[in-house]
């Protein structure tokens, strides 16, 4: 939370208690059984009118949203390549050293749906 120490009127303990508040208002006005998002719960701040009460959770809910979720999909791809290299590299051509590297990093997904794919948009 010190990293955004000018973006909330941050105290501690008043914080805490604004949480505190902000969920038990949530979970007395929606379903025990329904998972809310955090943009759910911005805009049930917002529909409420209840920014100046809940202001540093808004704030936070704001942050949360904006930040990135990962970053490591090129840097995976990367190491898959280089899994895929070795004497044959150098004769495949760009698109099938693509398709293996999304078959390898997609290896879950079913090959036979795949193969149909490929072979679709080649016809």
């Amino acid at each position: 939370m010190s990293l955004y120490e000018n973006e909330l009127d941050f105290d501690a303990e008043y914080f805490a208690e604004e949480f505190i508040q902000f969920q038990s208002l949530i979970i007395s006005t929606n379903d025990k059984n329904t998972i809310i998002t955090p943009s759910d719960q911005k805009k049930s701040i917002k529909n409420m009118q209840m920014s100046h009460t809940f202001q540093n959770v808004e704030t936070c809910l704001h942050i949360f949203m904006t930040m990135p979720v990962n970053n490591c999909t090129g840097e995976r791809s990367f190491s898959v390549l280089k899994r895929i290299k070795n004497s044959l590299r150098s004769s495949l051509g760009q698109e099938m050293l693509d398709v293996l590297g999304i078959l390898s990093i997609e290896n879950d997904i079913s090959l036979d749906a795949l193969i149909s794919m490929k072979l679709l948009m080649h016809l």
